[in-house]
């Protein structure tokens, strides 16, 4: 009975190892996401294929907001034109 006692103090105590490093892991990536953020270096946590991604949104959506402004404004003179 002592044997199958310890066996089981072992396992239990290696699942609180197990638990406990995960969620040591978990906090110490928010603290430095959080110091990244208050810096303004949050660039360093992502990889080379996120920057080159977030590069090219930035860039779509410069299109997409440039051609989005040139039909509003379209619209407006249209607008202005019927007016009169």
């Amino acid at each position: 009975m002592k044997i199958y006692f310890n066996e089981k103090t072992s396992k239990v105590i290696k699942i609180q190892k197990v638990v406990r490093g995960w969620l040591a892991r978990r906090k110490f990536e928010k603290d430095l996401k959080d110091l990244l953020a208050y810096t303004g270096d949050e660039d360093l946590l992502l990889t080379s294929e996120e920057i080159r991604r977030r590069d090219c949104g930035r860039k779509v959506f410069a299109c997409l907001f440039k051609n989005w402004m040139r039909k509003r404004l379209e619209r407006k003179r249209l607008a202005a034109a019927i007016k009169i």
